[in-house]
């Protein structure tokens, strides 16, 4: 008789089954950490941006539609992310190295 799965199915933007069972946690913290990490930057980023365009709008000034300066300190924010020492990174080695130690 085959084994039947428990668990329930996952439902998420993002599906873990291709990735071994044992490196899920791993990935999963890490992930986790990058967005704790960089979504309140990108959205601090983003509220800013925009009370800049409504106070040049509401003092009747000409908004420059220069967002060169925006789309490069997103990126910045983005990329430095990634960076492995960083947070992500700490969160990724604190719980993958305790699942990682338990299956050995």
């Amino acid at each position: 008789m085959p084994a039947i799965d428990v668990r329930p199915a996952r439902k998420g933007p993002l599906r873990l089954d291709p990735i071994p069972e044992i490196l899920r946690p791993l990935i999963r913290a890490y992930l986790l950490g990058y967005a704790s990490a960089v979504a309140p930057r990108l959205l601090t980023l983003v509220l800013q941006h925009v009370a800049k365009r409504k106070r040049k709008l509401a003092n009747q000034l000409a908004p420059d539609l220069d967002d060169s300066s925006f789309v490069s300190s997103a990126a910045h924010i983005v990329r430095t992310g990634f960076n492995p020492q960083r947070f992500p990174t700490f969160c990724a080695i604190l719980a993958g190295g305790t699942t990682l130690l338990k299956a050995s």
